[in-house]
């Protein structure tokens, strides 16, 4: 996980904006369901999200964008969907 944070850090600082102040929230979030029905086990269920929210203050308004495309290029369009609703 340490090594996708550095990765993530780069992509970050590469971000370009016209913004007085931008951010980044990433989640990653792993699951497990086990379920019984009619005393019988199924079986189990995995699920893995992943994804990142980026923030944007561009002239005194709050925008936010959501994406689950972590390169930089996915960051940025992104940031740039964010600052278009600021």
């Amino acid at each position: 996980m340490f090594d996708f944070s550095a990765r993530l850090e780069q992509h970050f600082a590469a971000l370009q904006s016209e913004a007085q102040f931008f951010s980044v929230r990433y989640v990653r979030r792993t699951g497990q369901r086990l379920c019984v029905r009619k005393n019988v086990a199924e079986p189990p269920s995995l699920s893995s999200d992943e994804g990142a929210m980026l923030t944007v203050r561009l002239n005194g308004v709050e925008a936010y964008a959501a994406t689950n495309d972590i390169s930089r290029q996915g960051l940025q369009a992104a940031l740039q969907q964010a600052e278009a609703l600021a």
